[in-house]
């Protein structure tokens, strides 16, 4: 026994340097990426270097350009919460906890002559190895069981963030600490991780509330049975000050805020942060369940195996798991409140990144102790082991630093299939159908009709209501009579309430409005309106135009023109000196060529008024700059689309 026991500590030390090896030659690789709210934690660190204050002014952004000089030009565009502390200074969204942990790094990196943007991911990464050695030393369980945790730990989504200038690294670490100590009933160290962790976001503290229930009510179950409540407190008085004294730091930001601007949270005072269109249960749910940032397309067999074991653990009256499932599913109800859901992510949620911890170490720690059968036992563990793989697969497929081949306004690749191949199955809030489909940051003001195409051209799913009935209908095509019945008996039972229509791959449907002949079809920002006729191949457009994106872009659309010839003409750039380019006109060749940079021009017949026309565009050279190694841009394109007109002739 002994001999097996130090056979899986070898391996669990091995592990852990391969770990250390492979994912610190990622970071060196990469460095830190000035992401989402990256100068509301990089801009403390000067400030509390050069002036010792945690708020931002004018000198401190000078300061930071001559310790950063990599983000010198990225900086002169920051911004801050907006709230000006009683020193006159910006104050940043966020409490400066994480700024403080990282200048150490910063300094020993500017000693050594070395880039201090990459003290982040360094302090990220150096957090990661802490929380497992936590682990592997201090955790009261089987040798196996910490094996399984250490792995669990860090085959994570959380590698995603490492690039990040921001708090979710710190966060999962201090939090899977927190864990640590809870579960070997060290409440005072406990209490004290989950405060730090607290400090950063406040709806960790929720953590602590179900660990100091369970303090007191260890003090009461271990009482003399004649003592009365409040001889138990007099005769732990001293023990519970302590207790309490340990929860302080968590409240230190909340006075922070309130003593500079009247408010204990500058996020949630934000104006319109905690009232949105969907519910606090629809953003809970889209937390767990969305496809795109939730936590089950990640933890698909963890979820399952933590809600069955909530059945046995009730069964068998395991109350422990039963608080630390609780203390998880608290923690997503109350970040859920705030209304930013579809804000910048990389792969998973922000909130999520470090939120899935808490069930990841109750599924651990717990499950050999509420199931005793062995064979459910061992089905538990290969569970594990799948879910493992499926996030190896998943981390390295988006990208492993940064998930950078993907992004947080479209469809994860997840996302994207279920969707075009099963719609129905796939329903995400209204907003994120928005954001992701359109390509918007937050996407929570909109309009209906929102329509989603897949890859092919053909719109899978629709978020409309009646009022839409009528635009729906002009402007849709079909290449079958049992496609435009079954979409007309869906448009009927429309109502005013905005809801879903899902449309099943063998329905062949198309979005296709009116164009006026001659009306120029503009891909740049200040004159956009290409949306109506693009069915798909394109990325979000920009000041310059719009490049497509992958080897195929799809347009479609109707007109009233009697016309029997139609002209087409597009100015455009080409990316990487030339392309091979061919160009369909309702499936008949009508182009075929290489693009260096001059006007594509094309003719075709008019099938007539009202006759849809559907123009699909053909690049098999279309590379990424990723490949090319020109940048971290992972978008596959091909031709900067500036205008598109059609004539009649």
């Amino acid at each position: 026994m002994e001999k097996y026991k130090n056979s899986i500590r070898r391996i669990t030390i091995i592990y852990i340097l391969v770990y250390f090896i492979i994912v610190g030659i990622y970071c060196v690789t990469y460095g830190s990426t000035p992401t989402g709210e990256w100068d509301d934690y990089s801009l403390p660190t000067v400030s509390i270097i050069k002036n010792h204050r945690f708020s931002i002014t004018t000198d401190d952004v000078e300061a930071f350009k001559e310790f950063f000089p990599q983000w010198s030009t990225a900086i002169d565009n920051y911004e801050l919460s907006g709230y000006v502390a009683k020193n006159g200074g910006q104050m940043p969204w966020y409490f400066p906890t994480y700024s403080i942990v990282c200048i150490p790094m910063i300094l020993l990196l500017r000693l050594l002559e070395l880039p201090a943007t990459y003290a982040f991911i360094f302090t990220n990464f150096a957090f990661i190895m802490v929380l497992l050695l936590v682990v592997y030393f201090y955790l009261k369980s089987s040798d196996i069981c910490k094996l399984e945790l250490i792995i669990l730990l860090s085959v994570n989504p959380i590698i995603f963030y490492l690039t990040w200038v921001s708090a979710e690294t710190f966060i999962f670490a201090i939090l899977g600490i927190a864990m640590v100590f809870w579960y070997n009933k060290w409440y005072k160290r406990a209490a004290f991780f989950v405060s730090v962790a607290g400090m950063l976001n406040p709806t960790i503290m929720s953590i602590g509330i179900i660990m100091i229930i369970e303090y007191l009510l260890k003090i009461w179950v271990s009482r003399d049975k004649s003592d009365n409540i409040f001889y138990v407190i007099k005769n732990n008085i001293h023990e519970l000050i302590k207790y309490a004294f340990c929860y302080i730091i968590g409240i230190i930001p909340m006075i922070y805020n309130y003593y500079n601007t009247g408010y204990i949270n500058l996020t949630a005072a934000r104006f319109g942060a905690t009232n949105g269109r969907e519910s606090i249960i629809d953003r809970f749910f889209a937390y767990i369940f969305d496809l795109n940032y939730g936590i089950f397309p990640y933890y698909p067999f963890i979820l399952i195996i933590g809600l069955l074991l909530i059945i046995l653990a009730i069964y068998n009256k395991h109350w422990r798991y039963i608080e630390w499932f609780v203390a998880f599913i608290v923690n997503v109800i109350l970040y859920s409140i705030m209304v930013h859901i579809n804000c910048g992510m990389s792969g998973i949620a922000r909130y999520n990144a470090w939120g899935n911890v808490v069930l990841i170490c109750a599924i651990c720690l717990y499950f050999n102790e509420i199931v005793k059968q062995h064979i459910i036992n061992s089905s538990i563990q290969i569970a594990l082991v799948v879910n493992v793989i499926l996030i190896v697969i998943i981390v390295y497929h988006y990208g492993p630093m940064g998930a950078n081949k993907t992004s947080y306004l479209k469809w994860t690749p997840i996302a994207t299939y279920v969707i075009d191949h099963y719609p129905s199955l796939y329903n995400p809030l209204h907003s994120t159908f928005n954001s992701r489909t359109m390509h918007l940051d937050g996407g929570y003001i909109y309009e209906t009709p929102i329509v989603y195409s897949g890859k092919d051209g053909y719109v899978r799913k629709i978020l409309a209501t009646s009022n839409n009935i009528e635009y729906l209908t002009e402007n849709y095509a079909f290449s079958n009579n049992d496609g435009e019945k079954w979409f007309f008996n869906q448009l009927s039972s429309l109502t005013e309430k905005e809801q879903y229509i899902s449309i099943p791959k063998r329905y062949e449907i198309l979005k296709c409005s009116k164009y006026t002949i001659g009306e120029p079809i503009y891909f740049y920002t200040e004159n956009y309106n290409a949306e109506p006729y693009v069915r798909s191949g394109i990325s979000q457009c920009e000041s310059w135009g719009t490049w497509t994106e992958g080897n195929e872009m799809v347009m479609c659309f109707k007109t009233n023109s009697e016309y029997e010839n139609l002209h087409g003409k597009i100015k455009c750039n080409v990316y990487n000196g030339k392309q091979s380019i061919s160009i369909y006109v309702n499936n008949n060749v009508v182009y075929s060529g290489i693009a260096e940079g001059q006007d594509i021009e094309f003719d075709f017949l008019n099938p007539g008024r009202n006759h849809t026309i559907i123009i699909k565009i053909e690049m098999p050279d279309a590379i990424s700059p990723a490949e090319l190694g020109e940048s971290a841009d992972s978008r596959v394109i091909s031709l900067g689309l500036q205008e598109i007109v059609f004539i009649g002739e």
